[in-house]
């Protein structure tokens, strides 16, 4: 798996993303917000990530 967000997976990207559906939105499972349901941030439970941006943070 690749990278997974908050407890219970609310968010997670699986291996090779980009050719399967096997990533996952599992709101609200630590996010129980307003309107918060698991087709919130992609439209679905499951789905196909097509491009994505790595961010890190620089130390001092």
């Amino acid at each position: 798996y690749g990278p997974i967000f908050g407890a219970g997976a609310d968010l997670c990207i699986s291996h090779n993303c980009n050719a399967n559906l096997e990533s996952y939105s599992n709101l609200p499972h630590s996010y129980d917000g307003e309107n918060a349901s698991c087709t919130l941030l992609m439209g679905d439970y499951n789905f196909t990530v097509l491009d994505y941006e790595v961010f890190t943070t620089l130390g001092k």
